[in-house]
């Protein structure tokens, strides 16, 4: 076994349709309520962290079917999981539109919000797909003038709802206009440039936060071996830090890690520690051991990883978690 676990690159075939699938599904699934959560939003923070939570939704969905698919690569991993989002990242899109379209006219003032919400799921689909049709149930609503943004109204209503070249252009029409502003005094609309690159800067965010939920499933220590993930296990008491703290590495290979058996427990989390979890498999005869130390400065807690999944012995496992585990005895 390698001193440090280091991903061997390899995954179950599954994989390749699990992840884009599953990806895919929950992106679409959810792509409408953040379409009106976006828009209904009146607050400038909760703009950051509605795609943070929805890349954190997508990507823990994602990252289980990277475990189920086996995959120990980070960039099949991000890679699989892309391919499904962007496809209902677009449909989102089409959400907002249709989103913007049935809430920014007077003809839709006596429509309920349920009825909205059906509409703009409908004509969400119809922009994306190229269907011309409102729904069967909805047809006598008047949604002529829908949107003229103080440029130009459409013909007719079903020219709100006519494929790509209309979600395109009502795009454009938005960018160019804006829709929301920032600023109580002298409000400021956000359009052209600045609401483009507000438009990237979200799509980044909701990448990321996705990309880096899946990579933190598929760096997880696997045994090869068994083909199974080891489990994390946190070692909740907590070590006095030694005098040199970053030759704990050093020490700990070449004393068979005595100083985590041997050293002081600290009881009071408030002061500077270590800090050890294992990533533990029961059949396995090698684990992984990471060590941090804590450093408390006013209040706030600095975190420095000394140890970095280090395989140890079983043996040593099991003392540790003996020794550091929520079960240890207070001494």
């Amino acid at each position: 076994m390698a001193e440090h676990y280091s991903p061997s690159g390899n995954f179950s075939p599954s994989a390749l349709f699990l992840i884009p699938f599953v990806s895919a599904l929950v992106t679409v699934v959810l792509s409408l309520p953040y379409a009106w959560a976006v828009w209904r939003n009146p607050l400038l923070y909760l703009g950051v962290l509605l795609p943070i939570a929805w890349g954190f939704v997508v990507g823990s969905a994602s990252g289980w079917a990277a475990k189920v698919g086996k995959v120990r690569s980070a960039s099949l991993g991000v890679l699989l999981t892309l391919l499904g989002i962007l496809p209902g990242f677009a449909l989102q899109w089409a959400f907002y539109v249709a989103v913007v379209l049935v809430s920014s006219d007077a003809a839709f003032d006596g429509v309920s919000l349920a009825d909205k919400f059906k509409i703009s799921l409908t004509s969400g689909v119809d922009l994306l797909l190229g269907h011309d049709a409102l729904p069967s149930d909805m047809q006598e609503i008047d949604v002529e003038g829908v949107l003229s943004m103080g440029k130009s109204s459409p013909t007719s209503g079903v020219d709100l709802l006519r494929g790509h070249d209309a979600l395109v252009s009502y795009m454009q029409e938005i960018n160019a206009e804006g829709v929301w502003s920032v600023g109580k005094s002298s409000p400021t609309v956000i359009k052209g440039v600045p609401l483009l690159l507000v438009w990237i800067a979200e799509f980044l965010v909701f990448v990321v936060t996705a990309a880096i939920r899946v990579l933190s499933q598929v760096k997880k220590p696997f045994n090869e071996d068994f083909a199974e993930w080891y489990e994390r296990v946190p070692l909740p008491k907590t070590l006095v830090l030694p005098e040199d703290p970053t030759d704990l590495l050093v020490r700990s290979r070449s004393d068979e890690y005595s100083y985590l058996f041997t050293a002081p427990r600290e009881t009071d989390v408030r002061n500077s520690h270590l800090k050890a979890e294992l990533h533990y498999l029961q059949e396995a005869p090698d684990n992984y051991l990471t060590v941090q130390m804590v450093t408390v400065k006013k209040k706030k807690s600095v975190k420095a990883t000394l140890i970095d999944r280090l395989a140890i012995p079983k043996l040593q496992a099991d003392r540790l978690i003996a020794r550091l585990g929520p079960d240890a005895p207070e001494f």
